[in-house]
C-alpha cells in the first residue's frame, strides 16, 4: 500500500550537480511490489525509474539524489542505501526521516535517538552525528552554506554547521512541530503548537525571528515559495493563509471546511495545493484568491480520501495517494492521468 510519496523535483538550480531531487519532507512508500509491478514516474525520474525486491518490512519513506536513494522502515532498524543495481548498504539505525546533501554525496538521518547522522551514500559510512537533547523531528539544509537545520521535540531549533560538527545557533520555539527552508538557504519557518509561525532570518550576527500572527489554531503545515517572497500555512482553524517573507504581513486566504494538514506552493508560484484532514485535496489561485479544482474521488482511493500528495516539478501534474491506491492528475482540467488500482 502506498501511504506517503514525493515527486523528484529540483528544490533550487543547481547547475554544477543538475539531479533531480527526490523529497523527504513528504517521503514514499512503495518499495514491497514485486518485479512486475513496478511504479515508472515518468522523465522526472533518473534514469532507472523503480526500487524493487522483496523487501519484508514495511517502507514508509525514501529520499533520492543522483543515482543513490535511501529508504527506511517505520519501527525497525534498517536504513538502506541503494544504487542502480539494487541495496547496497543496509545500516541498522532506527531512522524517522532521511535527507540528501547537495553536494558531496551524503545523506542525513534522524529519529528518535536524538541525533541527526551524516552518513557517505557511496560507502555507507557514518561521518558525523549531532546529539539533541530530545527525539528529532526533521532536518533540512540550508543551501549554500554548509549548514542544516534541525527540529528537536524538546522545543528548540538548531542550525549545525556541517565541519566542524558544532551547534551555531540554538533557537528558542516551545512546542515545534516542523521546519521548512527557504532556497537561498539563510532563512527558515518554523510551526508548533501554537496559533503563530516564525520566520527565522540568519543573515545577521543573530537570528532574527519574524512572526506570522493570524491564525486562531495551531498551525499544522507551512511551505515555502520558490520564489521565496511568500510563504504559506495551514492551521486547525481551518484556514490557509498567505504571508509576504520580507514583512510577515497577511496577503491572503483560503477557508476550508476542516483542518489544513499540509500545504504545497506550485513552482509558478501562482498556486497553492492543500489538503484537509479528512483527506480532501484542492488547488487555488493565489493571483485571484479562489478555490481553482478539488482532486480525489472513491475510485481513485479505494473507497477512502488520499492520505497525501505532492506535486511534480512542472505544476501540471499532481499525485494524490491512500491507503489503497494513488492517482496522478492534471492540475488544469483535473482529469486523472493515471491511477492504481484502475
Amino acid at each position: 500500500r502506498l501511504e506517503r510519496a514525493a515527486a523528484w523535483a529540483p528544490r533550487r538550480a543547481m547547475p554544477p550537480l543538475g539531479p533531480r531531487l527526490l523529497r523527504c519532507a513528504v517521503a514514499a512508500s512503495l518499495l514491497a511490489a514485486p518485479a512486475s509491478k513496478r511504479l515508472e514516474a515518468g522523465p522526472e525520474t533518473p534514469s532507472w525509474s523503480s526500487l524493487t525486491g522483496d523487501v519484508a518490512a514495511h517502507v514508509v519513506g525514501f529520499a533520492g539524489l543522483g543515482y543513490h536513494v535511501a529508504s527506511f522502515v517505520d519501527g525497525a532498524p534498517r536504513l538502506t542505501i541503494w544504487d542502480r543495481a539494487g541495496p547496497r548498504h543496509v545500516l541498522e539505525e532506527h531512522v524517522g526521516g532521511v535527507e540528501f546533501l547537495a553536494a558531496g554525496g551524503r545523506l542525513v538521518s534522524w529519529g528518535g535517538d536524538g541525533a541527526v547522522k551524516v552518513w557517505d551514500a557511496s560507502t555507507g559510512k557514518l561521518l558525523q552525528a549531532l546529539q539533541h537533547d530530545g527525539y528529532v523531528i526533521c532536518a533540512r539544509e540550508l543551501w549554500g552554506s554548509g549548514r542544516v537545520a534541525t527540529a528537536s521535540a524538546r522545543g528548540r531549533a538548531y542550525v549545525w554547521d556541517l565541519v566542524s560538527g558544532a551547534a551555531v545557533w540554538e533557537l528558542p520555539s516551545p512546542g515545534i512541530r516542523g521546519l521548512e527552508v527557504f532556497a537561498s538557504g539563510d532563512r527558515f519557518v518554523t510551526w508548533a503548537m501554537h496559533p503563530n509561525a516564525q520566520l527565522w532570518d540568519l543573515r545577521g550576527d543573530t537570528p532574527a525571528a519574524l512572526e506570522l500572527r493570524g491564525h486562531r489554531g495551531v498551525v499544522e503545515a507551512a511551505a515555502v515559495f520558490p520564489s521565496g517572497d511568500l510563504v504559506v500555512t495551514g492551521g486547525r482553524d481551518w484556514k490557509a493563509m498567505i504571508w509576504e517573507a520580507g514583512t510577515g504581513e497577511f496577503r491572503r486566504q483560503f477557508m476550508h471546511g476542516q483542518w489544513v494538514t499540509k500545504v504545497a506552493a506550485a513552482a509558478d508560484g501562482r498556486r497553492v495545493v492543500t489538503m484537509t484532514a479528512s483527506g480532501s485535496i484542492a488547488l487555488f489561485s493565489v493571483e485571484i484568491g479562489r478555490r481553482l479544482r478539488g482532486f480525489g474521488r472513491p475510485a481513485v482511493q479505494g473507497g477512502l480520501f488520499a492520505t497525501g500528495f505532492a506535486m511534480f516539478p512542472d505544476g501540471a501534474r499532481l499525485l494524490s495517494f491512500g491507503r489503497k491506491g494513488w492517482a496522478v492528475w492534471n492540475t488544469s482540467s483535473g482529469g486523472v492521468l493515471r491511477e492504481e488500482p484502475p
